[in-house]
């Protein structure tokens, strides 16, 4: 995808995405450590399940890589266990994480997802 920045205000300070977070993916959980309640599981489309044990600190943002809704962009605030299906944004500065989520909404993540049997990014 080419994006042109030509008419972006001249005060406009303008930076890869890679100078601001790094994504990594989460781990596998197996069936047999999710619990009722607990902490959240985060899979590729958001909330899959429950467990005692979290992978992740909140806040997050979290992108789905996996499925149907891959591209997804989710904020989660609390403490998490993100799954093998999903990407962790760790920040390399700080910024908005709603002002964020709204532009990595708008690069429409999931159009530029691989179309196999399980479209993933």
């Amino acid at each position: 995808m080419t994006v042109s920045f030509d008419n972006a205000p001249s005060d406009w300070k303008l930076t890869a995405l890679k100078y601001l977070f790094h994504v990594q993916s989460g781990e596998m959980i197996s069936a047999d450590r999710e619990s009722p309640d607990g902490y959240p599981i985060i899979g590729g489309n958001g909330l899959r399940g429950y467990t005692t044990e979290f992978n992740t600190k909140g806040p997050r943002l979290v992108i789905g890589r996996v499925g149907a809704k891959c591209g997804c962009i989710h904020i989660i605030e609390e403490d998490f266990w993100a799954s093998e299906h999903a990407f962790v944004v760790y920040p390399r500065r700080e910024y908005s994480m709603r002002y964020m989520r709204y532009l990595l909404e708008a690069l429409d993540l999931n159009s530029q997802a691989i179309r196999t049997a399980q479209p993933l990014i």
